[in-house]
């Protein structure tokens, strides 16, 4: 399907084309771009810890590293705010395995 179909199918609520969607999603990995937008939208909508870690996780093994969460937390601080990303780097950063409690006393 062309891309200017599939948004037009979107823009119309195709309830087909979201089946298919999301039937497709779970039987294929995601790449770390689509990784890393998850994580995104995930900090703009303040989602659970245990679901930031996931997709964490997800990126991680595809390919992202600590620079990646550290570019995508600076590109998005303009549009969501200092308190989602103050509230999402301790969830980053334990998901990527540092202890978040280390060194922040001194």
């Amino acid at each position: 399907m062309e891309d200017a179909e599939r948004l037009r199918r979107l823009s119309v609520n195709d309830a087909a084309l979201f089946s298919s969607a999301e039937s497709e999603q779970g039987s294929r990995a995601l790449t770390k771009s689509q990784c890393l937008a998850r994580v995104s939208a995930l900090i703009a909508l303040s989602g659970p810890s245990a679901s930031v870690m996931s997709e964490v996780d997800a990126a991680v093994s595809a390919g992202a590293r600590s620079a990646d969460f550290i570019a995508l937390l600076d590109a998005i601080l303009p549009l969501v705010g200092r308190p989602r990303i103050v509230a999402a780097a301790p969830k980053i950063a334990l998901a990527l395995g540092y202890d978040t409690e280390l060194g922040w006393d001194e």
